[in-house]
């Protein structure tokens, strides 16, 4: 009796242990309370990090899968001819609401949309935002940075652009079948910013910052390196290096591999392009503890750009609602109050 009674009272302290530490994973902090530090992204203090008992990587370790992605064929055309190929219109607006849109692609007709979760005016200033992969509903994250009681004194227009194969949950599934679909689909997204930001322009909004969270944040970078025409990019746990994230090491790799391997790395890394930009307006959130986006892998891909990296896992940071509605608003509302 006296063993069991022993194993129950350590199973229960586990348990407990593990709930305190669940709780404090998931308490959303005002932006103040994280623990960060602002780094160049070439910086070599930056190493790889395997924490032992951390609550954010253990996450993101037991939700991290290694999928064979583009089972269909990596063959694909680059991103510019990709971008190239959309062929879509937007209706002019001056209401919240959602946009459903059709787009023609090398990938044939895709669904995007637009939703306008909050309209401030025709003169405010604009945050445009790309959720991640998969998420559904597409604007999960973004209702929860930027809650109804959030929006009455804001002052801000907000916008959530649908990436294609987000209108049903795992549709994006079909959209990975292949590496030019997966192109077609992020080519779409960042099409239809560029669509925006004209529509936003002729309206008269000075400012306009385009924000991401993980694919989201990809495709916001993807903007600033076709386009580059918003103000400001705020991409929250992204890359440039996009590749790492669908190609995962092996021991015995076949020259097949090998080859589509480099294949998946010519079109999905834009780190030359990245560098070529000396544009003083990206501001990359980057996690310490992701096991999604490791840090040694991705931030260097940002070059001597200032990273902010936040104590966080990939999935942690995307319930720190308080510290990504600071992020994305700080210098729209500095712009704001210098326009006043």
């Amino acid at each position: 009796m006296k063993i069991k009674k022993m194993i129950y009272l350590f199973l229960l302290s586990v348990i407990i242990c593990l709930a305190i530490g669940l709780l404090w994973l998931f308490r959303n902090p005002s932006y103040e309370k994280i623990d960060k530090t602002f780094i160049q992204g070439s910086d070599s203090a930056i190493k790889k990090e395997i924490p032992a008992l951390n609550l954010s990587f253990g996450v993101d370790r037991v939700a991290y899968s290694e999928p064979v992605y583009f089972p269909n064929g990596v063959e694909s055309a680059d991103f510019t001819e990709h971008v190239e190929a959309i062929n879509l219109e937007i209706p002019d607006w001056d209401s919240e609401g959602l946009y459903e849109l059709k787009a023609s692609s090398k990938a044939g007709v895709l669904d995007p949309a637009f939703l306008v979760h909050k309209w401030d005016s025709d003169a405010s200033n604009t945050l445009i935002f790309h959720h991640g992969a998969s998420e559904y509903p597409f604007y999960g994250i973004f209702s929860n940075i930027f809650k109804k009681e959030k929006l009455k004194d804001l002052g801000i227009n907000l916008i959530v652009v649908r990436t294609p194969f987000h209108k049903q949950k795992g549709a994006l599934k079909q959209g990975t079948a292949t590496l030019s679909t997966f192109m077609a689909t992020m080519a779409t997204s960042v099409k239809l910013t560029e669509k925006l930001i004209h529509s936003l322009r002729q309206k008269g909004v000075q400012t306009i910052e385009i924000g991401g969270f993980s694919l989201g944040a990809v495709i916001a970078n993807r903007h600033r390196v076709t386009y580059n025409s918003a103000d400001f990019y705020v991409p929250i746990v992204g890359t440039v290096a996009h590749e790492k994230f669908f190609i995962f090491s092996k021991k015995n790799t076949t020259e097949s591999e090998i080859q589509r391997n480099k294949i998946i790395t010519q079109h999905l890394n834009f780190s030359g392009q990245w560098q070529e930009i000396q544009s003083p307006n990206v501001f990359p959130v980057m996690a310490r503890y992701d096991a999604f986006l490791p840090l040694h892998e991705h931030a260097p891909a940002y070059g001597n750009l200032e990273v902010e990296i936040w104590n966080t896992g990939h999935l942690s940071t995307a319930l720190f609602y308080n510290a990504m509605r600071h992020v994305l608003l700080k210098r729209l509302k500095k712009e704001a109050f210098i326009q006043q």
